[in-house]
């Protein structure tokens, strides 16, 4: 999946990065958030987002020059 280039993902961003169908991507988001991969942001029914865990940490780390956290 696209993680890296969009840490804050929706079901149509990762369509749209990825190319596949969109239950293929609603399926693949599930099955990562069960594995606590990607944390729910929002609690409405629609619209839905997630997170990697850690992931905009790292980036943010990285853009403070933080060279340890590339060890991560």
């Amino acid at each position: 999946m696209a993680l890296p280039a969009h840490p804050i993902i929706t079901v149509p961003v990762a369509v749209a990065a990825t190319g596949r169908t969109k239950p293929a991507v609603a399926n693949a988001i599930e099955q990562m958030e069960a594995s606590g991969i990607l944390t729910r942001l929002t609690n409405s029914a629609r619209n839905h987002a997630w997170e990697e865990e850690g992931l905009l940490d790292l980036i943010v780390a990285l853009e403070a020059g933080d060279s340890a956290a590339a060890d991560r």
